[in-house]
């Protein structure tokens, strides 16, 4: 069948997600059209069950009509036509969509709080304007609430919200276990709780210990998680953290202060790296999070060359056509979170441990 996913702000960071738990959850499928809203692919997928999973991904749907845009006027909707539409497409469009859906918002978009808190908004459609084709089916699974875990202080040690943090444990390919370097129980742990890792190894004073709680079980941010204490040096097949960021820098600076900062923390970050590398096997993924820094001159990104692994493209799976029109060319993406005074800017970066 094939089904849709919508994108949250940052679409690049949500499509490498979602590629990357689609592997982790070892689901087998196709690619069938991309945007800048949405991903269609063809696969059988439990919907409910991915959309707890994904920290980028707004809606899933499952598509049961296909035509060409230009077709739309003469496209049997039968009685769907007067129920509510959400329409992921370019503005110059959303006159001929409106024309054939009048009931929908003047945004063109539901967004998920409104379909869980608005009666009216319970169900809905979607409508994709893709590079091959439209795409038209009904919603079925819908992002949850997860705001109670941002504003969960524990969550702001790393300055990373929970939806990135779920973003990137996926982006890890985390499965039974996963070993957070460089951290307490913060972010990045809660992250990995919320999707259910069972056994969350952290680092502290260079000595690997599972975080330890009553009876085994980690309680934070109102999550719970059954901690094993077992766990082998060499025993982790994936690791993910945000790696050290120097000072919270919330203006634009000059680029040689943002090129100081980063000739600072690198020590650091390559000491995170070599620890990875200590206690990972082969072909353990590493997930993990650069401070980028807005400067006079532009954003100034950090090193990304470490010894003992490699860098891999997360969006492999994307035809090269795609890639060219979208202009996916790095295999880094750039999380931009918007703040009342600032922009927080994040480079999300994967690898694999190769000796």
């Amino acid at each position: 069948m094939k089904t849709a996913f919508i994108f949250d702000t940052v679409w690049q960071l949500s499509l490498a997600e979602i590629i990357s738990y689609l592997k982790r959850a070892r689901v087998e499928w196709t690619f069938v059209d991309l945007t800048k809203n949405a991903l269609v692919i063809d696969a059988e997928i439990n919907a409910d069950e991915a959309i707890d999973s994904l920290g980028g991904t707004l809606k899933i749907a499952e598509i049961t009509k296909e035509f060409e845009f230009k077709k739309i006027e003469n496209t049997d909707f039968e009685n769907h036509v007067d129920e509510p539409i959400s329409f992921y497409g370019s503005h110059e469009l959303f006159k001929a969509v409106k024309k054939k859906f009048p009931g929908i918002t003047p945004s063109g978009v539901i967004s998920p709080k409104d379909m869980k808190t608005k009666r009216k908004y319970k169900s809905e459609n979607i409508l994709i304007f893709g590079l091959k084709n439209c795409y038209f089916g009904p919603t079925v699974a819908v992002q949850p609430f997860i705001t109670k875990y941002d504003d969960h202080e524990p969550f702001k040690t790393e300055d990373l919200p929970a939806s990135r943090a779920m973003m990137l444990i996926n982006l890890a390919q985390a499965g039974e276990n996963v070993f957070i370097p460089n951290a307490a129980l913060g972010a990045v742990g809660c992250g990995a709780a919320m999707l259910n890792i069972k056994r969350i190894s952290l680092e502290e004073n260079d000595k690997i210990k599972l975080a330890k709680a009553k009876n085994n079980v980690i309680k934070y941010g109102g999550l719970k998680v059954k901690a094993e204490r077992d766990v082998s040096e060499r025993g982790f097949h994936s690791a993910a953290c945000v790696l050290p960021a120097g000072p919270d820098v919330r203006e634009r600076i000059p680029k040689k202060d943002a090129e100081d900062i980063l000739r600072f923390v690198r020590k650091e970050q390559k000491a995170t790296f070599e620890r990875v590398v200590s206690h990972c096997p082969d072909g353990a993924t590493f997930a993990c999070v650069f401070p980028v820094f807005n400067s006079f001159s532009g954003k100034i990104f950090a090193g990304k060359y470490f010894d003992g692994v490699r860098m891999v493209d997360p969006f492999e799976r994307i035809p090269d056509e795609y890639r060219k029109y979208f202009k996916i060319e790095r295999k880094m993406t750039v999380d931009e979170e918007p703040g009342r005074r600032y922009v927080k800017l994040r480079e999300f970066c994967v690898y694999v441990v190769k000796r």
